[in-house]
């Protein structure tokens, strides 16, 4: 008696985005820009975390600053400043991304960036 076993199509019929581990060079960018959409869209939650580690850290410094580094897309230039590092009420602020795909937030109340 022949033993019947399902016959299985193939699965190879079509190639993948790119070879396994080899991501594009756009791929951190996207994906990025996702992580940073999920959390922005969630902007309340974002700055309530960023609160609650402000307040801890000042609870143990006096002075608190904020440094940004801009890099330029082949590292040719580069710009560092720094800021107080400041609390900020979520309910006053609206985030939306540029033309550009970045990130900004508005005063609700002036509508400028902050």
């Amino acid at each position: 008696m022949c033993k019947k076993t399902p016959r299985l199509r193939t699965v190879n019929k079509s190639s993948p985005p790119y070879p396994l581990n080899e991501f594009g060079k756009e791929f951190p960018y996207i994906l990025g820009r996702e992580v940073v959409y999920l959390l922005a869209s969630k902007g309340k939650g974002v700055l309530e975390i960023w609160n609650e580690r402000v307040s801890s850290v000042r609870e143990k410094y006096k002075n608190l600053r904020t440094v940004v580094l801009v890099k330029s897309d082949d590292l040719s230039q580069l710009a560092v400043f720094e800021f107080d590092t400041i609390r900020y009420d979520a309910e006053l602020f609206d985030f939306r991304w540029n033309e550009r795909g970045n990130l900004e937030g508005f005063n609700k109340s002036t509508k400028r960036k902050s």
